[in-house]
């Protein structure tokens, strides 16, 4: 018996008119804690057994079904059908990790493997959703007007009873409003300058690099993977020059890279001329010149 009251005359007419196949399926008995209701809910049509009826109360924790002994003698009692036997499923997202500027949207798509016609499945988020499609096995929603810096939304399935989940990861982010180098003045050489490069309101600076540059050789490159917060912000680098004869006329570059999940936003400054001055106390002379040279002299035009 399966709950306060006896089912007794209902299962023993379903028993009698089990199929011949039922005594071939594999059930045992329900476990202790399988959730009964009353049995006035009436019966309906078992997944477990085509063909059979069950009551609406025995469906909880575990499907139950009366089936018949193969010596033609019948039984009357509630059994379990095994997981295997529902089948299991699983629920996927699509795309798994995306990247969206600020402000704007996205579709996710959630989809399953459950085969029940029953099945249902959604997403849950704080973000704005519309736009609903769907089909047998897959629903799909429209993110509006991101502007959550990073967010999680969760698709969902329920089938035969059972819940399962997958998260998404959304990340929003901002390109530099600005690259811009601070101007340098003529260098004396031999003498140390700092090279200054200002990236204005970008995000997210965890994913930034910043990399500046004299020509094409790289001076400096930094980047922030302990930078807290994750909004905009503006974000300065520092680099000490010393500038020698042969970086007259050569151009500074500022240049930075956003890289999310894959995904590369670039930008540069302006780039700024270098203007060098000054003697070189130990450059080489010619053995015939006139005057007789003591040093080499470097001048910006």
């Amino acid at each position: 018996r399966c709950g306060r009251r006896s089912p007794g005359a209902w299962l023993r007419g379903a028993a009698r008119r089990s199929p011949p196949w039922a005594a071939a399926q594999t059930a045992r008995p329900c476990p202790a804690k399988t959730a009964c209701a009353s049995p006035r809910s009436g019966p309906r049509q078992g997944k477990g057994f085509p063909g059979l009826s069950s009551p609406t109360w025995a469906v909880g924790l575990a499907r139950c079904v009366a089936v018949s002994v193969p010596q033609g003698r019948s039984v009357t009692g509630v059994f379990a059908v095994s997981g295997a036997a529902q089948g299991s499923f699983e629920v996927s997202v699509s795309p798994e990790a995306a990247v969206v500027e600020h402000g704007g949207s996205v579709w996710i798509n959630c989809s399953t493997t459950c085969r029940d016609p029953g099945a249902s499945g959604g997403l849950e988020t704080s973000l704005i959703k519309t736009d609903r499609k769907n089909g047998s096995s897959w629903v799909a929603f429209r993110l509006l007007n991101i502007k959550e810096w990073a967010s999680s939304p969760q698709c969902y399935f329920t089938c035969n009873g059972n819940i399962k989940l997958v998260t998404a990861n959304i990340s929003a982010y901002r390109a530099p409003e600005r690259v811009v180098l601070e101007p340098l003045p003529e260098m004396e050489l031999g003498q140390a300058y700092n090279v200054t490069c200002w990236v204005l309101n970008v995000a997210p600076v965890t994913h930034l690099t910043v990399t500046l540059r004299r020509g094409g050789e790289t001076l400096h490159t930094e980047t922030f993977q302990n930078h807290t917060g994750t909004g905009p912000d503006d974000i300065t680098v520092i680099t000490e020059i010393t500038p020698q004869r042969s970086d007259h006329g050569q151009e500074i570059t500022c240049h930075t890279a956003l890289d999310l999940h894959g995904s590369h936003f670039k930008n540069s400054s302006s780039a700024v001329e270098l203007k060098v001055y000054g003697e070189f106390p130990h450059a080489p002379c010619a053995i015939h010149t006139v005057p007789p040279c003591t040093r080499d002299t470097l001048h910006a035009p």
